[in-house]
């Protein structure tokens, strides 16, 4: 029971030292790649290739990109942080069922002019934030 215990917390406390978050000061001297000037174009690309119905899209607002960063999962083979540019958009647009979503607001994390991770802000639980799983593929 006792050594349940041990392993128990060894286990723990590894897997919290793997989940650290860059500083505002380690985010800011990081390399985010170039600023992706096509931004815009980016957006509707990734909408054309995964929105259900890309036709359907309402209210569609693109803030401008920001240095910004996604946490990778070091166990899985992933870099501790990727660093990009996050482009945040807001979009409203129809499911499967055909029903309108709600706006919802989704951050493409953009290096070298290409997504490389997504998260769905509105609703986390709706992405991975992986964008092998979130795109099909070309």
């Amino acid at each position: 029971m006792k050594t349940t215990r041990i392993l128990l917390l060894t286990a723990t406390l590894a897997f919290a030292g793997c989940a650290s978050f860059p500083t505002a000061q380690q985010n800011a001297s990081a390399d985010h790649g170039p600023y992706p000037a096509n931004y815009e174009e980016i957006v509707h690309t990734y909408i054309a290739k995964t929105f259900k119905d890309p036709y359907s899209v309402r209210d569609l607002e693109i803030q401008k990109p920001r240095k910004g960063w996604f946490t990778g999962a070091p166990l899985f083979g992933e870099p501790s942080a990727y660093y990009g540019w996050d482009v945040i958009f807001t979009v409203n647009a129809k499911n499967s069922f055909g029903a309108y979503t709600g706006r919802q607001q989704i951050d493409l994390l953009v290096r070298n002019g290409q997504v490389i991770k997504v998260m769905n802000l509105t609703h986390p639980e709706l992405t991975g934030g992986d964008i092998n799983r979130a795109m099909p593929p070309p």
